[in-house]
């Protein structure tokens, strides 16, 4: 499917926490390696204490931001020591612009609810007018929102779940052989 939307790649925080047995390096060098090579003045103490709050379970819901900043920390390290990022990435709409999608949209709150219904109408009133920004969950429930609501859009048939094998559809259609200068059929 063609994204239309603007979205960003993140782990989730079971996979997260999987990514430095991964590289195989622990969090405390991927954090100060990335903020040296990347020049910033920021104590990496901070993000690896909230990433092990996250593999401890002592945070059940993190900020969108901490995700987000470790998944780049992850990605650039993967980059540093040229090895195939861990799958596992989801797609969701980007938290800083997931307001202007909906606007454009013209999703409502008491829509998504109906849909949604384990987020309380006031939440969703107050994330879909910009007072609350929204938990991870409920960005992956907007973003498939999003696309639900693009894909009644165009209106597309339901998928037959068959490929179409073009070998068997030359056979079986009545189409008429043309002859070019490449090949000729009889």
């Amino acid at each position: 499917m063609i994204l239309n939307y603007d979205y960003i790649e993140i782990w989730e925080t079971d996979k997260l926490i999987e990514v430095p047995k991964h590289l195989k390096t622990g969090i405390h060098e991927i954090v100060t390696k990335h903020h040296e090579d990347k020049k910033i003045k920021e104590n990496p103490y901070n993000l690896e204490t909230s990433f092990r709050n996250i593999a401890k379970g002592n945070v059940q819901k993190p900020a969108i931001k901490t995700i987000q900043r470790l998944t780049d920390i992850f990605v650039y390290t993967y980059q540093r020591k040229n090895l195939r990022p861990m799958n596992g990435r989801i797609k969701i709409v980007n938290p800083k612009t997931y307001l202007n999608e909906v606007k454009d949209r013209d999703i409502i709150a008491k829509e998504f609810q109906g849909e949604f219904s384990e987020h309380n109408i006031t939440l969703c009133i107050s994330v879909f007018t910009g007072d609350t920004k929204p938990k991870l969950d409920m960005l992956k429930n907007i973003t498939k929102f999003i696309e639900k609501h693009d894909l009644e859009i165009l209106d597309l048939p339901k998928n037959k779940g068959k490929r179409w094998d073009l070998d068997e559809w030359r056979k079986t259609s009545n189409i008429k052989k043309k002859q070019s200068w490449e090949q000729e059929y009889d």
